[in-house]
């Protein structure tokens, strides 16, 4: 399974190097945020794969491609990006990745689902002792 690389800082140096201004008025299109909750889901399914970990992960990849999206259209309303510059290719090749990741978990989801399954169960048990019962 490949990972999803990008960071907080390099979205925040991306932005500075391409002199992409923060607009206030559209925070769904704020990604550095959704990147940073990506990044815990990622740890999260990496460290204890479970039907849980993995639907929290492809949700956050949903999320962060949502708000990429409408970064790009804020962004091309405000002249600030044009299709086929530097700076959009970069954002099409991390949308790539993006949409590459998500199909590899639907398939991983669809062909293991009673071990992801398990792993949910074990987990409860293992929560469960550890409160006592």
């Amino acid at each position: 399974m490949a990972k999803i690389t990008l960071t907080r800082s390099q979205w925040k140096t991306f932005k500075t190097d391409h002199h992409l201004s923060k607009s206030k008025l559209f925070a769904k299109a704020d990604v550095g945020p959704t990147i940073d909750s990506l990044q815990k889901a990622q740890k999260a399914y990496t460290t204890s794969p479970s039907a849980k970990t993995l639907g929290s992960y492809f949700e956050k990849l949903d999320k962060l491609n949502k708000a990429m999206t409408k970064f790009v259209a804020l962004k091309k309303n405000k002249d600030e990006l044009t299709n086929g510059d530097k700076a959009m290719k970069k954002i099409e090749g991390w949308k790539q990745e993006i949409s590459k990741q998500m199909k590899y978990l639907a398939d991983y989801q669809r062909d293991n689902a009673s071990a992801l399954a398990q792993s949910d169960v074990q987990s409860l048990k293992a929560d469960f002792k550890t409160m006592g019962f």
